[in-house]
């Protein structure tokens, strides 16, 4: 990877925005094993450029956002104590589970919901944008697959009940395929350019741009 860092596709689709992103798919993919694992008290804590999209004010604004819902978490992990419950399903069977309330959780999904369909609304408005643009296709692409998949587990969620281990999976998998869908949507382009089209990853004469055909 190291070898490309310099490459016209990496700095045109803004590297440090994109290692950002990749981390944030590792951690939804370990978000998974996370939520399967043994509830514990510890788990459950656990040319010019235009302004504001230098890679500085990338990272910046993507720290704040993230920073955000960070500050919320604390403050809900000072006001809730995390901590496990027993439930008991039926008088044969005992569920141990993190001791916090549904609409708690919901909040936190509401937040990250808010910025999914901001995102998506500035996807559609900028759908007319050249193609060459820092891949505003392949964004748009990422953000309505990412709100089917998250729609479809508020179906799951709320229509299955009490039943916890659909909750648990439908939870697990749309983590999972979110991060599968940035990384399909917005890296596999780059890769498949990198890899295969080298012939694309060139400069235009006017230097501002990379050739996408």
């Amino acid at each position: 990877m190291e070898n490309y860092n310099e490459t016209p596709v990496v700095k045109a689709s803004g590297r440090e925005l994109s290692y950002i992103l990749l981390v944030s798919m590792l951690m939804c993919y370990a978000m998974t094993f996370i939520l399967i694992s043994r509830p514990t008290a510890v788990a459950t804590r656990s040319a010019q450029r235009p302004s504001c999209i230098s890679p500085i004010s990338q990272v910046f604004l993507t720290a704040l956002l993230a920073g955000v819902q960070l500050f919320g978490s604390l403050i809900w992990l000072l006001i809730v104590p995390p901590g496990t419950r027993h439930d008991y399903p039926s008088r044969d069977q005992v569920v141990l589970t993190c001791n916090v309330p549904d609409h708690h959780f919901l909040y936190s999904l509401a937040y990250d919901a808010a910025l999914i369909v901001l995102c998506t609304v500035y996807a559609v408005k900028t759908r007319k944008v050249p193609e060459n643009f820092n891949e505003t296709k392949f964004i748009g692409f990422s953000m309505y697959t990412t709100c089917v998949v998250w729609l479809s587990w508020i179906f799951f969620f709320f229509g299955t009940g009490s039943d916890f281990q659909i909750q648990t999976a439908s939870l697990c998998v749309s983590i999972s395929m979110s991060a599968n869908v940035a990384l399909v949507c917005i890296f596999s382009p780059k890769l498949w350019i990198i890899l295969f089209e080298k012939h694309k990853n060139v400069r235009k004469q006017d230097g501002e741009h990379m050739l996408s055909r």
